[in-house]
C-alpha cells in the first residue's frame, strides 16, 4: 500500500541499474517522476506505476496517475502499456469493467494502449494494476523534480489529498457511514476522481514557465515536497493554513484521524515557479477551472520547514514514503 523506506532504494536499487548508458538523462533517483532518455534530437519520457490502494475503477485511475508523471515533466503522455493482474476469482464482467476503464481514460487524456499483459494471480483477493507511460518531446523541453531553484514560489493545485479522499469515498462507504458522514458529502468526495488528471495543468505550468512539477502520489503534499527539497538539496518553507484542502478531506480525516498531508494525492501538482511567472500561471489555471495557491518558497538549506496551522514548526530532512495515511486506513478497515 505504501512505498518501501527509502533506505532501500539506496542500498538495493540507485547502484543496481544494468548498464551504463550515457543517453540517460535521469534515471531512478529520490523524488524524480519519469525517466528521461536521449533519442536523435528528441528525448523519450518513461514512466511505470502501480495501483494498490483502490479497487473501483482502478483501470481508469491506472491510466491517469500513470500518465501524470509524465505530463509532470511538460510532456504530453502518448501511449500506455497495462499490466493487469485480477484476482484468482475473476468474473468476465470484473473483466469488462477494468479494460473499459482503461478504454475510456485513455481516450479522455488522448493516449493509446500499445501492449501489456492480462492475467490472474494466485491468492490475490483484488485486481492489481501497473501501467507504464510513454512521452516523446524535444531537448530540453522538459523539468524535472531537482531543477527548482531558490527564490521560487512554491505553487500546488486543487489540495491536499484529491486521490486518497476519492478512493475513501469509493471503497469505505461503509465506514464513512458509520460515523455518521452524510451520504452527499460521500458522493461529492467520489467525484472527486474526475480531478485526477494533471495533464492540462501541468501542461499549462511548464508553458507558464514552471522550473520543477511533482505529482503529490504516496506520502501525499508533504510527501512531495520533501522530494522536491531533498532532489535538489534545498530548503522549502510551507505554511499549513496556505495548503487548500476540500471540505470533503477535511471532514474525513476529522472522522478517521488522519493527516491529510500524508494522503496520497494524485491529481496534485507542487510546481515552483519564478515570482515574475506567478501571474501568468494564476491566470492560464484559472482558464482551466483549476484552482491554486501558493503555499511557501524555495530558499537555501535541505529539507522541509513547516509551519501547522496551531503554530508548531515540523522539520523534515529525510525521505517519509513509507507513511502515508491510506495504507493505514486500508490496514484498520480491510475489504
Amino acid at each position: 500500500m505504501a512505498k518501501l523506506p527509502f533506505y532501500f532504494l539506496e542500498k538495493y536499487v540507485l547502484g543496481r541499474t544494468g548498464t551504463y548508458d550515457p543517453r540517460v538523462i535521469c534515471g531512478p533517483a529520490l523524488g524524480e517522476d519519469a525517466s528521461i532518455v536521449k533519442l536523435n534530437g528528441k528525448v523519450l519520457v518513461a514512466h511505470a506505476d502501480p495501483i494498490v490502494g483502490a479497487v473501483k475503477h482502478i483501470g481508469w485511475l491506472s491510466v491517469h496517475i500513470a500518465c501524470n508523471d509524465i505530463a509532470v515533466r511538460g510532456v504530453k503522455p502518448c501511449w500506455i502499456i497495462p499490466v493487469i493482474l485480477f484476482p484468482e476469482k475473476y468474473s468476465e464482467d470484473l473483466v469488462n469493467e477494468v479494460t473499459n476503464d482503461i478504454h475510456r481514460a485513455s481516450m479522455e487524456i488522448g493516449v493509446t494502449v500499445i501492449g501489456g499483459h492480462l492475467g490472474y494471480a494466485a491468492g490475490s483477493q483484488r485486481p492489481l494494476i501497473a501501467t507504464t507511460a510513454l512521452g516523446i518531446a524535444s531537448e530540453g523541453a522538459y523539468v524535472m523534480t531537482s531543477t527548482a531553484r531558490p527564490g521560487d514560489l512554491v505553487l500546488l493545485t486543487k489540495g491536499a489529498g484529491i486521490e486518497g479522499t476519492t478512493i475513501i469515498a469509493l471503497d469505505f462507504a461503509d465506514v464513512l457511514r458509520e460515523r455518521m458522514v452524510p451520504n452527499e458529502t460521500i458522493v461529492r468526495a467520489g467525484r472527486l476522481i474526475e480531478e485526477i488528471s494533471v495533464v492540462k495543468e501541468s501542461l499549462s505550468l511548464f508553458n507558464s514557465g514552471a522550473t520543477s512539477m511533482h505529482d503529490a502520489t504516496r506520502g501525499g503534499v508533504l510527501e512531495a515536497l520533501i522530494e522536491v527539497a531533498l532532489s535538489l538539496h534545498v530548503g522549502i518553507t510551507v505554511e499549513e493554513q496556505r495548503i487548500p484542502l476540500r471540505e470533503e478531506t477535511k471532514i474525513f480525516a476529522d472522522k478517521l484521524d488522519f493527516d491529510p498531508l500524508r494522503l496520497i494525492s494524485s491529481g496534485t501538482v507542487v510546481a515552483t515557479i519564478p515570482p515574475e511567472k506567478l501571474t501568468e500561471a494564476q491566470r492560464r489555471l484559472k482558464e482551466l477551472n483549476i484552482i491554486c495557491a501558493v503555499i511557501g518558497e524555495v530558499s537555501k538549506g535541505n529539507g522541509v520547514q513547516l509551519t501547522r496551522t496551531d503554530g508548531k514548526v515540523e522539520n523534515y530532512d529525510k525521505p517519509r514514503v513509507e507513511e502515508d495515511e491510506l495504507a493505514k486506513i486500508w490496514k484498520d478497515y480491510p475489504r
